[in-house]
């Protein structure tokens, strides 16, 4: 008896110091119940969409919905926020939902899509500005029916998210033309563009409200944006805070009729910093309608 105890000592000790079967060091790792897709715009821009689908299978209404612009970027991590809160968050009133990023083949075109016609045809930089309309017709009138086509999809929870020049995206969305999102999620926006021409529309906004149901406007910036860069915004955004302008900017609009604002200051965030709490935050508002 003692020696069949000895030899199963030995067969369990031999198993446990058994090397783990590794893969091959070229393996990628992939994210579950996702897919990548391109597709080009009227105009011939190439684009590259990433999608996440839930664990879960459709409710009666179809899946929440939030769309990424920089989607090679912050794809990634907001789906792997939400997969996390899928598991750890459902008692929260977490539900999760579709993620579409938006991305590029080749090289990025985000200064020209994301920013609105002003008269200028290239930034300080010298890259193409002024096709935010084209682009967003390519969001709601190719992508859109796209997606719709192919998941249950609630049309009645869908949010827009984006940073810094997706950001000002973003806002100019939602004054421009408000019906397009239920949630607008404006992340560190770029205000200061062409002398702040995007709040030219602010204040239209609540005439376009009246007859919609209401929005949300969720805006976060980083504590330490205090001020804009020189480099893009020249002599206009000398001295100007986009801390104080976003903060502004929802004071503003909480006397609004018809659309909820949430202002989010990030304690120790800076612009580039602030984009992976912003995630974090479009995730919870868009499928929990708020902080978890």
């Amino acid at each position: 008896m003692a020696h069949q105890r000895y030899l199963l000592i030995l067969t369990c000790l031999s198993m446990s110091a058994a090397p783990a079967v590794s893969q091959p060091a070229d393996t990628p790792y992939v994210m579950e119940r996702t897919e990548v897709r391109d597709m080009v715009s009227d105009e011939g821009a190439s684009y590259r969409i990433f999608i996440q689908r839930p664990a879960t299978e459709a409710p009666a209404a179809g899946y929440p919905i939030l769309y990424l612009l920089d989607g090679e970027d912050n794809f990634a991590v907001a789906a792997a926020t939400s997969a996390r809160f899928e598991k750890y968050a459902k008692d929260h009133g977490f539900e999760a939902g579709l993620i579409v990023g938006i991305g590029y083949v080749g090289e990025s075109r985000r200064s020209f899509d994301y920013t609105p016609p002003s008269g200028l045809e290239t930034d300080p930089r010298g890259r193409p500005v002024g096709g935010a309309k084209q682009f967003r017709d390519f969001i709601t009138g190719k992508l859109r029916p796209a997606i719709e086509a192919d998941f249950a999809v609630d049309p009645q929870r869908q949010a827009l998210f984006g940073h810094s020049y997706g950001g000002l995206f973003v806002l100019d969305t939602l004054l421009e033309d408000p019906s397009l999102f239920s949630t607008y999620l404006i992340a560190s926006p770029s205000i200061w563009f062409v002398d702040r021409i995007v709040l030219e529309k602010e204040s239209a906004l609540a005439t376009k409200l009246a007859s919609l149901s209401p929005r949300m406007a969720v805006l976060t910036v980083g504590e330490m944006e205090d001020r804009a860069p020189a480099s893009l915004s020249g002599s206009a955004g000398k001295g100007l805070s986009m801390r104080e302008e976003v903060e502004g900017l929802g004071v503003r609009l909480e006397q609004v009729e018809g659309v909820k604002i949430h202002q989010r200051t990030l304690t120790g965030e800076s612009h580039g910093s602030s984009v992976l709490p912003a995630i974090g935050a479009a995730v919870m508002y868009a499928f929990a309608g708020g902080p978890l």
